[in-house]
C-alpha cells in the first residue's frame, strides 16, 4: 500500500443519534486511506494494511457509546484505552466526566481533537501509548472502556497486564469484542488480576448481547 500524504487523505463527516444525544464526527473514508511518509506508525507496530483502522467507525464502538450515555460516572475517573476516533470519550466528555483517551496509533490525538472541536466540547487529555511501553503518567483509574481491542494472539495478555498497572484498588473494566475468540482468555487474566466477571447495572444490553454481532464483557475487583 503507498503512503499518501497527509493532505491527500480522504474523510466523511457523520453524524449519530444515541437515543437523545447527537454527535458528530469526522472519520476517515475508508480502510483504503494510509499516510506514514516518515514510517513513524510503523516503527509503533502499526503496519500498513491496519494504518487506517484507528480512524474509522466500529459497531462495537457504538455499542460502548450507547452502554455510556447512561453508565453511573459519578466520581470516576475513565479511561478510554484504543479509543480510535473518540466516540466513547466525546459522549463522556458531554456528560462532564472525568475522562482520558489513550491510543496506540500517533495520529490517534489529532482525530480525537478534530472531534471534540465538531461537538464544541472541552478538551479531551489523551496519551499517547502502547501496552507494553512501560511506565508512564496516566495514573489509575475506577472504570476503564474499551472496544474491538482483542484481535492478536498477544493482545489478551498485553491489555490486561497495562490494565492491572493503570486500575485501582477497586476498579471496573468494560470492553465490547466483536467476537474474535480471545475474550475468554482474556477474562481469565482478569481473574488472575483480582477481576470478577459481572452483570452491567442498567445495562440497555445483556452480556451475550449480539447487537451487532458483539460480546460485552465487565470485570469488577472491589
Amino acid at each position: 500500500m503507498k503512503s499518501k500524504s497527509p493532505q491527500a487523505l480522504k474523510y466523511q463527516y457523520q453524524t449519530l443519534e444515541l437515543s437523545e444525544t447527537v454527535v458528530h464526527l469526522r472519520t476517515l473514508r475508508d480502510n483504503q486511506q494510509f499516510s506514514d511518509p516518515d514510517g513513524i506508525a510503523e516503527t509503533l507496530g502499526v503496519p500498513p494494511a491496519g494504518w487506517s483502522h484507528f480512524g474509522l467507525l466500529w459497531d462495537s464502538s457504538k455499542v460502548l457509546a450507547r452502554l455510556m450515555q447512561g453508565f453511573d460516572v459519578t466520581g470516576c475517573r475513565v479511561l478510554e484505552v484504543g479509543c480510535g476516533v473518540g466516540l466513547s470519550s466525546l459522549i463522556l466528555s458531554g456528560r462532564h466526566s472525568d475522562i482520558t483517551a489513550t491510543d496506540h496509533h500517533p495520529d490517534a490525538q489529532q482525530h480525537l481533537q478534530w472531534n471534540v472541536e465538531l461537538n464544541n466540547l472541552r478538551s479531551i487529555p489523551f496519551f499517547r501509548t502502547g501496552w507494553d511501553d512501560g511506565p508512564s503518567a496516566l495514573g489509575r483509574f475506577d472504570l476503564i472502556i474499551g472496544s474491538d481491542l482483542l484481535y492478536q494472539p498477544d493482545h489478551p495478555a498485553l491489555l490486561s497486564t497495562f490494565i492491572k498497572d493503570h486500575a485501582r484498588s477497586t476498579c471496573q473494566v468494560i470492553l465490547v469484542d466483536p467476537r474474535r475468540g480471545y475474550m475468554n482468555q482474556f477474562g481469565r487474566l482478569m481473574l488472575g488480576h483480582g477481576f470478577d466477571e459481572t452483570p452491567i447495572e442498567g445495562s440497555p444490553y445483556s452480556l451475550e448481547d449480539e447487537t451487532p454481532g458483539c460480546r460485552i464483557g465487565s470485570y469488577q475487583r472491589s
